[in-house]
Parts: structure tokens; sequence; C-alpha cells
């Protein structure tokens, strides 16, 4: 008599006897275990998320001014510019400040809530749809893997294109892998190809590596005789979408910026930096794949968790001004959720399945990786009423020229791990839109020629054209 519970075991490497079924990509067979820890990785993330935008992180560094921007423009200087490599990065996670604004919103202390919500929302939004993607997916965790390394190392500099970026390539990793049956799922693939063409220089290697997975998924379907005309049609678009991106990461407008392609020649100086944290997480990673991959073998899951306290015992974070030093080596952690997916593609016996040991060992990772984010978070949003109790507390700015600070107590300001020195003015009228003589200014300012984004960093801002509360 055949156990019952046996029906839906999946066959295994030297099994006598093999169904048509099992040589489909294990991507696509459903995972046994029970969501539940899936559901707590996916609270984990979004209320990391909820914690960023109460505290204003998208203010931090550029966003202020880019806010400030937004405050006097009300989104006129988002006008589509398709030579752009990042046009809709850029525009996308704007777009509810600029319908805040137009709804006649005038709180600046609401608008830089909903102004946090599109810059911190956004991309996190796009992880958890790929993640949903693979909900009854074994690829959900490796992709989870990769969503943990990327937000630990680079989210804090909320404002950085590239947050879009690799969460939009994972929601196409996602998408490609898990299947094209549905309608929806290829009306959402279509759009999220497309949209690889203007998010981030990064897809000048990311987008080979993407046409590379496409090439395997078609080359398994021929190999296997279950080709689907219609998928492939929009395979071969997404490769289409993904050759145009990587020659718009290349030979868009913004090429010249110190951000894009150029920076990819000094891939080597974050590690350069590097406390522990970067070094280790990248370790991390390979070995929670190589647990997948070698699933049968439990060392590997027995390391990765080892790893992981290791990590949360022994190694400190970076300093979280060093996060946007990180932006063009975290594309690493997507390039190996790429290789992942295609393994997994090419070697039809894989079941990537976690095992215990290496639940454990994401569990502890998360911790490591996502915890002192939200704490430098809140660190950030007691910086902010910091510079917001120096601006209303005093008649005449708040300045530090050749090492004198006006007032004193300002020192600590000028000093804190949160500090983005030419954009003081715009974060201290974004904060107090009506009290424009005690703005704080830059560090160590000079008289004289020094344009930083049109604004002198010896001058104030101009003012809002428009009336905002604060």
């Amino acid at each position: 008599m055949v156990n019952s519970n046996m029906a839906d075991e999946p066959l295994r490497t030297g099994d006598s006897v093999r169904s048509p079924r099992d040589w489909i990509a294990p991507v696509l067979r459903p995972q046994r275990r029970q969501p539940l820890d899936q559901w707590a990785l996916l609270v984990v993330l979004v209320s990391l998320g909820f914690v960023e935008v109460w505290c204003r992180l998208g203010l931090y560094a550029d966003g202020a001014y880019l806010f400030w921007t937004d405050l006097q423009t009300h989104g006129s200087n988002l006008a589509p510019n398709f030579a752009n490599g990042r046009m809709i990065a850029d525009i996308i996670p704007q777009l509810p400040l600029i319908v805040a604004l137009h709804l006649g919103v005038q709180s600046v202390s609401t608008l830089s809530l909903v102004w946090s919500a599109g810059i911190v929302l956004v991309p996190l939004a796009l992880w958890v749809v790929a993640l949903g993607v693979l909900w009854k997916n074994a690829l959900f965790w490796q992709l989870a893997v990769v969503a943990v390394a990327v937000e630990g190392t680079t989210s804090f500099f909320a404002i950085g294109e590239y947050n879009f970026a690799y969460a939009l390539v994972a929601l196409n990793v996602a998408l490609l892998v898990d299947g094209l049956k549905t309608i929806p799922r290829r009306v959402g693939f279509v759009v999220a190809a497309v949209a690889t063409i203007w998010s981030y220089p990064s897809m000048i290697y990311l987008g080979p590596l993407l046409v590379v997975l496409v090439a395997i998924l078609i080359g398994r379907d021929f190999r296997t005789r279950t080709t689907d005309k219609s998928l492939t049609v929009f395979r071969v678009f997404g490769i289409v979408a993904y050759v145009v991106a990587t020659g718009m990461a290349k030979y868009s407008i913004d090429n010249p910026n110190g951000s894009n392609v150029q920076a990819a020649s000094n891939v080597l100086a974050p590690f350069q930096i590097d406390v522990g944290q970067l070094r280790w997480t990248f370790a991390f990673v390979a070995l929670a794949g190589a647990s997948a991959v070698f699933r049968k073998y439990r060392f590997f899951g027995v390391l990765s968790f080892a790893v992981a306290v290791w990590m949360v015992v022994g190694e400190r974070h970076n300093d979280i001004i060093h996060q946007y030093d990180n932006r063009i080596v975290a594309g690493g952690f997507v390039i190996f959720g790429i290789a992942i997916a295609g393994l997994s593609t090419l070697i039809p016996s894989l079941d990537l399945t976690p095992r215990r040991w290496l639940l454990a060992a994401i569990v502890v990772f998360s911790v490591y990786s996502l915890g002192p984010i939200a704490r430098s978070a809140t660190g950030y949003h007691g910086w902010l009423d910091e510079v917001r109790g120096l601006i209303v507390s005093n008649t005449t700015p708040t300045t530090a020229i050749n090492g004198i600070f006006t007032p004193p107590s300002a020192k600590a300001i000028y000093y804190s791990p949160y500090r983005w020195t030419w954009g003081y003015a715009f974060v201290s009228q974004d904060l107090e839109p009506n009290r424009r003589s005690s703005m704080m200014l830059d560090t160590d300012v000079t008289i004289g020629p020094d344009s930083i984004y049109g604004v002198d960093s010896n001058q104030l801002p101009v003012p809002f054209p428009y009336h905002y509360t604060e």
C-alpha cells in the first residue's frame, strides 16, 4: 500500500522513474514549507520601511535638496526626458509628493512624510511584489537574502535611484523564472522590462545578465519541448528591453555623473573603508546560495548560521554615510540572485527549498542587517529635531567656519554621523520654511563661487514661491 503522504514528494536525482514534470526547472516546483516564516520576513521588511518613512529618511543627504526642488516647482522639474537613463527611477518615487502638492497640501511636515513614503516604499514595494511572485517557489528565500543584503548595505541613502533599480531587476527575475502564463503577469513583465531602460547605470552589467537568464529559460523550453510561442515572444521582448537598457546605461546624458558607470572602475573602494559588514555580507550571501544548491550537505547550512551569528557578535556596521559608496558593489548581490535563478534552470535536479539551519541563518542575518538601519533611522529623526531646535532658538545662521561653531552647541550637529554638508541649508528650510534668517549653513563655507546644484554654499536657498506651513 502506497503512503498517501508520498504522493506529492518530488523525485530526486538517481530515481529510476522520472516524470516529464520533473524536468521543469525546480524554481517552478512549489515549496512544501508553511509560509509563516515568509510572512514574518515580509513583515520585518515592511515594518522597516514604515520606520524609515516616519523618521523622514527621504530628507537624508541629497533628498533634502530634491524635496526642496519639488516644493519650489510643484514637479515641473520632473518632465520626462527619455535621454536620461534614470528617468523612471527619478520620477516614479516622487509622484506621491507631486500628487499631494497638486491636491493643495501645504504642511511641510505632512509633505515630508509623503515624500519619504514615495522614496522609501516604492522600491520596497517592488521587493515585496517580487517575493510575492515567488511565494510558492523555492527561489523565494534566495531572493529574500538578496533583498536583505541590498537593504542592509545601501538603503539608508534612500534617495539613490539604485534602490529602485535593484528591486526592479529582482522583480524581472521573479517574473521570468516563475512563469508568465497569466495576463496580469505578462503585462507586469512588459512594464517592468521597459522600466529597466530608464533605471540606473548598473544596468550596464545587470542587463547582459538578464539577457543570459532569458536565453537559459528559452533553451530549457526547447530542450524539454515545452515551448509556448506566446511565452517566447514575451521573453524575446525582455531581451530587447535589456539590451536597450544596457545601451542607455552607457550612453545616457548622465554618463559623466560621478555615480555612473565610471564609478564601477573603482569597485574596490567601498571595501577599503569597510569595517567588516560588506565583506561578511558577501560571504553570507555566497554561503546561503551554497547551502541551497548543495542542500543535502548540512555543513553549508550550519556554516551559514555560524557566519550569521559571528556577524551579530563580532562585526560592526559600516558608518551610515558610507551606504552611498556601496551603491555599485551592492549590484553584486543582485548578480548572485540572477546566477542562482539561472543555475536552478540549468540543473533541473536542484531543490532550493531551505533546511532549518539556513532559515535560522537568514533570521539572524536579517537582524544583523536591518536592525541597525532602523536604529540609525530613529537617530536621524532625532538629529532633525536637534537641527530644528537650533534654527528655532537662534536669530542668526548656524555655521561652522574655520573650526568655529556658531552657536558652540552646533558642533555636535556638524559632527553627527548623519552629516551631509552641502545639504544643510536645504534641510533647514525643509524643516522650518518660515525661519530663513536662522538656517543652518554648510561647514567651512567661504566667500566666493562654490556652486552646488546652482546654489552658492555661502548663500541661503531662494524662498519658496508658495506658502507652506510648518
